[in-house]
C-alpha cells in the first residue's frame, strides 16, 4: 500500500490507522515520482489531492492510459479543505474521500481498494493463462500442419450427424480436384469409392461408429479426377460422441499408397513366378529361417527325393526327424545339416556328399549345397539349400571305374595274347609272307571275338553267335547245335582263338580242304557237373599222318583249352576224319535250349 499525504502529521496518522487496520505494509512515498517508481508492485494507493502537480502528474496520466484492459490501479483520493476542486483527469476514477476523514471508512477504502486489485491480477492471470493455451493451440496446430504437410497426409474433419465433411487441400488436391469442385458432405467421398469395395469400407466404418473397434483404418481405392483409381489409407477416429454413445464428430487422415500397393503386387508377382520356377527345378529346394533354422518353404521336388513330406521344424532340433546319415551310417547331428550351418553361421556349403535314408527305408546319396541369404545390413535372414540325387551318378562313376580297371586289365592280357601268337608264329613261320597270312587270321579271330564282347557290353557273349562269326568263311558246309551259352569275356576270346585255329587247320590239312569234306559242332551241358562238352567233329576230308609233328595250332588249342577255358582239349581221330573235344566250366544262362543249326 502507497500513501503520499499532504504533510507530515496527516501522513504519520494515516499510516498508524491503516497499520492498525491491518492494511498494511504502508510505504510512505516522498513525492508523485516516488509513487510512479513503486507503483508497478503495489496493490493501491492512498494519495492527497493536492500532492497530485508538478511534472510527475503528467507522467501518472501516462502511466495510467498504456495499461491494459484488464488494469485500473486502484486510488483512495484524500480530498478536502484547502484542496483542488476537482482530481486530475489521471485519477479520475479514484475513490474520492473528503477529510475530515473517519478512521472506518479510511479503512473500508482501503480494504476495497486492495480487493479490488487482487480481482484485477486475478483477471490478468485468467487471461494470460488463456493466451498461453490459444498460444499452445496455434504451435499445435502448426505443429500438425508441418507434420501433414511432411507426411503428405489429407485430413478430413466430419460431422457424423450433419453429413457435413472439412476436407484441407491436401486431401482434395491428392485426388486432382480444385476445392469448388468437392462437395464438402461425406456423399462426395462415397461417390468416390470404388464400387468393388464399398461394402467392405461401409463395414470397417460401422464397426468403428458403433465402438466395436477403437479405431477406423481401412486400405481403399478412390477415383482420380484424370479417371484413374489411386489406393489410400484411411484412418480416422470418434472424437466427440453423445451421452447415449452416438458418434457426433469424427475426424483423421488419408494417406495415398498406390506406390505401395504397386510394390506389394510386383513383389507377390515375382514370388509367384519364383515360385514358379523353383517348382520346376530338378533339384529339392528348402528354404529356412535365420538363426532359428524354421522350415519355411519347399518345392515338390524336396519331398519326391526325400520320400516323406518335409517336417515342420520350429528350430534346427527338429532335423533330428530327418533321415541324414554320417559317412560312416550315423545319424547326422542336426547342427551338421548345411541349411542348419547357413542359417546359424552363415557357412556357405558347396556339393556336400550326404547318405540319406529316404522315407520308404531306401538308402540314397544326395550332394547337398546351403548358402545364407542377408539382408541390407549383412545380417543373415534366410538361409537356401539345394540337394539332388546323386546315387545312379555314383553307380556309373563305379561302373566306369570298373570298367576301365576291367579294360586296362584286357589290353595287357589281349597284348599278351598277340605277343605269343606273334612269336609262335614267326618261330614256325619259314618265310614273311607265311607269317604274315597265319598272323594276320589269328588276330582277325581275336578282333571278332573282341567285337562280340564289345557287342555285349562286356557282359557275356552267346556261343552259337560265337561259332556263326568264326566259321563265316565255311558256309555251308558246317553244321552247329547246342544250348543257349554264354562264355565270360575272357572265355569268348580264348574260345574265338580255338575255333579260328581249329578251322585253320580244317581247311588247310582237314575236311575243308577237300570239296565233300563236312564239319559238325555240337556242344552240350554235362549233368554231373554242368559244365561244357564241346565236339568238333570233321567227315570226308584228308586224314593227317598219325605221325605229323604237332604244330602251333594245336598246342594253342590245348594251352587256350587249359589256361584260358580252365578244362582240357582232346583230339580223337576216327576212320573218315577226327574229332576235337574240349570240356570246361561254363556259368548257366537264362532259357538254355537245344536248337540245331546248319549254317546257310
Amino acid at each position: 500500500m502507497l500513501l503520499l499525504a499532504a504533510d507530515r502529521t496527516e501522513t504519520r496518522t494515516v499510516a498508524a490507522l491503516l497499520e492498525r487496520a491491518g492494511q498494511g505494509p504502508v510505504a510512505v512515498c516522498a513525492d508523485l515520482a516516488d509513487v510512479l517508481d513503486r507503483i508497478d508492485t503495489a496493490e493501491a494507493a492512498v494519495l492527497a489531492q493536492e500532492a497530485l502537480a508538478g511534472p510527475a502528474l503528467a507522467r501518472l496520466a501516462a502511466w495510467t492510459a498504456g495499461q491494459p484492459v484488464w488494469s485500473e490501479f486502484p486510488v483512495v483520493l484524500l480530498a478536502g479543505p484547502g484542496g483542488p476542486p476537482a482530481p486530475p483527469a489521471a485519477v479520475a476514477a479514484a475513490l474520492r474521500l473528503e477529510r475530515p476523514v473517519r478512521d472506518a471508512d479510511l479503512c473500508a477504502a482501503v480494504a476495497f481498494a486492495r480487493r479490488s486489485r487482487r480481482r484485477q491480477w486475478r483477471a490478468r492471470d485468467g487471461l494470460t493463462e488463456r493466451e498461453a493455451i490459444a498460444a499452445d493451440l496455434r504451435r499445435a496446430r502448426d505443429r500438425l500442419e508441418v507434420v501433414l504437410r511432411g507426411a503428405g497426409l489429407g485430413s478430413w474433419h466430419w460431422n457424423v450427424e450433419t453429413g457435413a465433411v472439412a476436407f484441407d487441400d491436401r486431401w482434395i488436391g491428392m485426388l486432382g480436384y480444385a476445392r469448388e469442385e468437392i462437395e464438402p458432405h461425406v456423399r462426395a467421398w462415397e461417390t468416390l469409392t470404388h464400387p468393388e469395395e464399398r461394402t467392405r469400407i461401409s463395414a470397417v466404418l460401422t464397426d468403428h461408429l458403433e465402438g466395436r473397434t477403437p479405431l477406423y483404418v481401412c486400405e481403399h481405392r478412390l477415383r482420380h479426377r484424370d479417371g484413374h483409381w489411386i489406393w489410400v489409407l484411411d484412418t480416422g477416429s470418434v472424437v466427440e460422441r453423445a451421452a447415449d454413445g452416438r458418434p457426433l464428430i469424427a475426424t483423421g487422415t488419408h494417406l495415398e499408397i498406390t506406390a505401395r500397393k504397386q510394390a506389394e503386387q510386383d513383389l507377390r508377382d515375382s514370388e509367384a513366378r519364383l515360385r514358379a520356377i523353383i517348382e520346376q527345378m530338378p533339384v529339392g529346394v528348402a528354404v529356412a529361417a535365420a538363426p532359428s533354422g524354421e522350415l519355411l518353404f519347399h518345392n515338390a521336388r524336396a519331398v519326391a527325393l526325400l520320400g516323406h513330406p518335409l517336417l515342420s521344424s520350429a528350430d534346427i532340433g527338429g532335423y533330428a526327424r530327418y533321415g541324414a546319415l554320417e559317412a560312416d551310417g550315423s545319424p547326422r547331428p542336426p547342427e551338421r545339416y548345411p541349411i542348419a550351418r547357413a542359417a546359424r553361421d552363415g557357412e556357405r556349403v558347396e556339393r556336400e556328399p550326404m547318405p540319406y535314408r529316404r522315407g520308404d527305408g531306401r538308402l540314397t546319396h544326395f550332394e547337398v549345397s546351403a548358402a545364407p541369404i542377408r539382408d541390407a545390413q549383412g545380417r543373415v535372414v534366410l538361409a537356401v539349400s539345394t540337394f539332388e540325387d546323386v546315387a545312379e551318378r555314383l553307380r556309373a562313376e563305379e561302373s566306369q571305374r570298373l570298367l576301365a580297371s576291367e579294360l586296362s586289365h584286357r589290353v595287357k592280357n589281349t597284348l599278351a595274347v598277340v605277343q605269343v601268337l606273334a612269336a609262335q608264329t614267326l618261330h614256325r613261320a619259314t618265310t614273311l609272307a607265311e607269317f604274315g597270312d597265319a598272323f594276320h587270321g589269328r588276330l582277325e579271330a581275336l578282333a571278332r571275338a573282341h567285337g562280340l564282347v564289345l557287342r555285349a557290353h562286356w557282359n557275356g557273349v552267346d556261343l552259337r553267335a560265337l561259332a556263326e562269326e568264326e566259321l563265316a568263311p565255311h558256309e555251308g558246309r558246317v553244321s552247329i547245335e547246342g544250348p543257349a551259352v554264354t562264355l565270360p569275356p575272357k572265355q569268348a576270346v580264348a574260345m574265338g582263338l580255338v575255333l579260328y585255329e581249329l578251322a585253320s587247320n580244317a581247311a588247310r590239312h582237314g575236311a575243308l580242304s577237300a570239296p565233300a569234306g563236312r564239319l559238325h559242332l555240337a556242344w552240350r551241358r554235362e549233368p554231373a557237373d554242368g559244365g561244357i562238352r564241346l565236339t568238333w567233329r570233321e567227315r570226308g576230308g584228308r586224314r593227317p599222318p598219325r605221325d605229323r609233328a604237332e604244330g602251333f595250332g594245336t598246342r594253342l588249342i590245348r594251352r587256350a583249352a587249359d589256361l584260358e577255358l580252365g578244362g582240357r582239349a582232346e583230339l580223337y581221330p576216327e576212320e573218315d576224319g577226327l574229332c576235337w573235344e574240349l570240356r570246361f566250366p561254363a556259368p548257366v544262362g537264362p532259357g538254355e535250349d537245344h536248337r540245331p543249326s546248319v549254317m546257310p
